[in-house]
């Protein structure tokens, strides 16, 4: 879905925090709109567990609302709001990668900076990573 323009955008943010931000942002993309709407459709909580408790560190810090969600779907019990909010998120994670890779065009190999302030901005968070 993003092309080999991603691939090429990876290459020029090894081992940056922005390198990790959008490793995180597209696992993001692709689970709000395949993973997790399966998931969520076939409501098995183990199946929901194990993918939450998979989660890596960025892909927690960039998406906390995912995590406040599932607690309140493991208290509750009502899966609609995790619902709700997959299907809302889908289309702001696409949009992040594309404004990702609109910024590795402009600014090519010093692109890590720009896009870990993108994501940071975007996502909510108040510090670095």
């Amino acid at each position: 879905m993003l092309g080999d323009n991603w691939n090429r955008m990876l290459l020029d943010l090894t081992l940056t925090p922005a390198e990790l931000m959008a490793r995180a942002v597209k696992d993001h993309m692709a689970d709000c709109s395949h993973t997790l709407p399966m998931l969520l459709q076939k409501a098995q909580p183990a199946s929901l567990h194990f993918y939450i408790g998979n989660l890596s560190g960025m892909r927690k810090h960039l998406f906390p609302q995912l995590l406040k969600t599932y607690a309140a779907w493991h208290q509750g019990g009502d899966l609609a709001p995790m619902q709700e909010l997959v299907e809302s998120a889908g289309g702001f994670w696409t949009s992040l990668a594309q404004e990702m890779l609109d910024l590795h065009d402009e600014h090519g190999t010093r692109a890590a900076q720009a896009i870990k302030t993108l994501v940071e901005r975007r996502c909510g968070l108040e510090s670095s990573v």
